[in-house]
Parts: structure tokens; sequence; C-alpha cells
């Protein structure tokens, strides 16, 4: 167990530094709009939602969550804790898988925070864009999804979870591989926020808003192609049934 300590640190430092990495870049562009607005803006009594303020922390929380998955799955290993070498090896392969993963999510995610932070904040459609830019905003979230599921089911296919004996090591050798794939398809999300940046803002017309979450959404194909081979490997080694 103890030399699973280690990538407890890779796990949980890759996810908090995208994670501190969005949080800080989403507060400097906040920063920046808010000098640009009046201190004393309020919401006016027939505005559906708060104010920039609020709404502009919203969007600074998505980037918490993908540091929550890394710490829940962390304290699952060490509850279960992994006896075996093959499901220490199948451990340490959801560690990596998932810390790539949120790492990844929230790199992609702050190159999205300027145009959305001046949306909500300067433009006259501010109401219409804040949904919009939601969506935009959780779309690196399916990364992150995507390396949880795969992290889970390895401590279940290698029997850490239940006690059960783990597959063969060529199997596990295979789903480490697959954690290793999905984990570099995730920098797809760094392609989704520079596609974000280079498609027509919706600041001035919200009604793009189809073209340029088509555009924008097209490299997350990468990562899906990565969760297909991954899959595809646990499945043909025998790693899961």
């Amino acid at each position: 167990m103890e030399e699973l300590y280690p990538w407890f640190g890779i796990c949980i430092g890759l996810a908090a530094a995208g994670c501190l990495w969005a949080v800080i870049t989403g507060f400097k562009e906040r920063r920046d709009v808010l000098t640009s607005l009046d201190m004393e803006y309020e919401v006016s009594e027939d505005d559906d939602l708060p104010g920039f303020p609020m709404q502009s922390l919203v969007y600074i929380t998505i980037a918490v969550p993908a540091l929550t998955y890394s710490l829940l799955l962390t304290t699952l290993i060490w509850k279960f804790s992994p006896l075996t070498d093959l499901q220490i090896t199948a451990a340490k392969g959801a560690l990596l898988c998932l810390g790539l993963s949120a790492f990844f999510c929230n790199l992609g995610r702050s190159l999205m925070y300027r145009e959305a932070m001046e949306g909500i904040g300067r433009s006259e459609h501010k109401k219409q864009l804040f949904g919009k830019y939601m969506v935009f905003l959780v779309l690196p979230e399916t990364v992150v999804i995507h390396g949880l599921l795969i992290a889970v089911l390895g401590l279940v296919g290698s029997g850490a979870l239940e006690g059960t004996v783990a597959p063969s090591p060529a199997a596990v050798d295979a789903y480490f591989q697959a954690c290793v794939i999905l984990g570099i398809s995730a920098a797809a999300t760094m392609f989704i926020g520079t596609s974000f940046r280079r498609a027509p803002p919706l600041i001035d017309s919200p009604e793009k808003f189809p073209q340029k979450i088509s555009r924008t959404a097209v490299p997350i194909a990468v990562n899906i192609l990565g969760l297909a081979v991954a899959i595809w490997l646990m499945v043909f080694s025998g790693f899961i049934t």
C-alpha cells in the first residue's frame, strides 16, 4: 500500500494544479471585467439572474469538482487498500488516468473564461449568455467523467473493491495502457478551449450559439476515441467481461 502514496500525490497534485490554474485565471478575468463596471452595480427588479459578481463566481466554482473526484478516488483506494501487486498496478493506472483528465479539463476550461466573463459582464445580452456560456464551461467536464469511469472500472475489474483475485498480469498491463491512452487523450480539452476562442464570440450575436458549440465540441472526439480504445483494451484483454 505504501508504494501507492506517491501516486496519490500525482493524482491529487495534477487535479489541484489544473483547478488552481482555472480558478486563478477565472478570478483574473473577473477582476478585469469588474474594474470596467460600476462597482455599485445592482440587479434591477426585472432581472431573472443574479448580477455579474455572483454569476462569475458560479463560473469559477465549476473548476472544483474535478479536484473533488480525485480526492474521492484516493479515499476509495485508501479505504479498500489493494493488496496484490496486480491490484496495486491497476490502482496506479486509475490514479494516473483521473489525475491527467482533471488536469487537462481545467486547463482547457481556463481558455474560455475571458469571453465568458466579458459576455455576462459587458454584453447587452448578458441574461441570454449566462446559460449559453455555462454549457461551454461544463463541456470539458465530460473528459473527467470518462477518466472517473475508467478508474472505477479498473478498481472493480482488478478486484480491489471486492477483495477478489485480479485478472491476469497481461490484462492488468492492458488496463494500465488504457489509462495512459485515455489520460493523454484528455489533452483534447486544450483544443476545445482553443476552438472556443477562435470561433466568433457570442457577445454581440447570441444566436450563433449552435455554430459555436458545434465548432467547440469537435475536439472532444479525440477523448471519446481514447475512451473507446481504453474500453476495447479492457474487454479484449479479459480485464472486464
